[in-house]
Formats: structure tokens, C-alpha cells, sequence
């Protein structure tokens, strides 16, 4: 197997599995920068994660950055509410979006 090195990782990968990242761009693979921008008016929080990141990680790292309760926010994208356990490529989250965070609303 002839290895490479690989600059993202900084370290020796076999030249297949770079190829893969880099050409391919597997979204699973790739780390994306994305803004979660809240409704409260408040700087954007810019985080990176991977395409295979789920939503609720994403709402419990906002949650934990801003002293919240995590089972009080949705997240949208596009203006559709994304599932908890959906992840980041599944959504069609790129490299660069903005992703809204909401405060759920209760009662009529």
C-alpha cells in the first residue's frame, strides 16, 4: 500500500483513503464550517463538524455555550426543521452554512 501524508490529518494515510477525502469529498469524511445563528440576536457561534454529525450535537454544543437547556431549541436549515438525530450530510449541510437556532414555543 503506498501511503502519503495527508495535511488535514497530519499524518501518513494510505494515498486511497486521501484520494477519497480530497476528490471524492466524502461528506462523512470532510469537516465543515458552519454558523449557528440564534434568534435572540446574538453572535453567530461558528463551529466544525463533520457531515456525519448529528443535529443534537450541534443543539447540545449551543446549548452548552450559552447556559441553556438543550430540549428547548429546533434547529432549521432552508426553513425546514432538521431531526435530532438527523446528521449534518443528510441535511445537505455544506461548508460555509448558516444553520437557525430556535427557542421552542409553548402553549396556544
Amino acid at each position: 500500500v503506498r501511503m502519503v501524508k495527508y495535511a488535514h490529518q497530519h499524518q501518513y494515510v494510505p494515498i486511497s483513503r486521501a484520494y477519497k477525502a480530497i476528490f471524492n469529498k466524502d461528506p462523512k469524511a470532510s469537516v465543515l464550517t458552519i454558523k449557528l445563528l440564534s434568534q435572540d440576536g446574538e453572535d453567530p457561534i461558528e463551529v466544525r463538524a463533520k457531515g456525519s454529525t448529528t443535529i443534537k450535537k450541534l443543539m447540545a454544543a449551543f446549548a452548552n455555550q450559552r447556559g441553556i437547556d438543550q430540549n428547548t431549541l429546533k434547529i432549521m436549515f432552508d426553513g425546514e426543521r432538521l431531526a435530532a438525530e438527523s446528521t449534518l450530510s443528510a441535511a445537505g449541510v455544506e461548508d460555509g452554512d448558516t444553520l437557525d437556532v430556535m427557542m421552542e414555543q409553548l402553549g396556544g
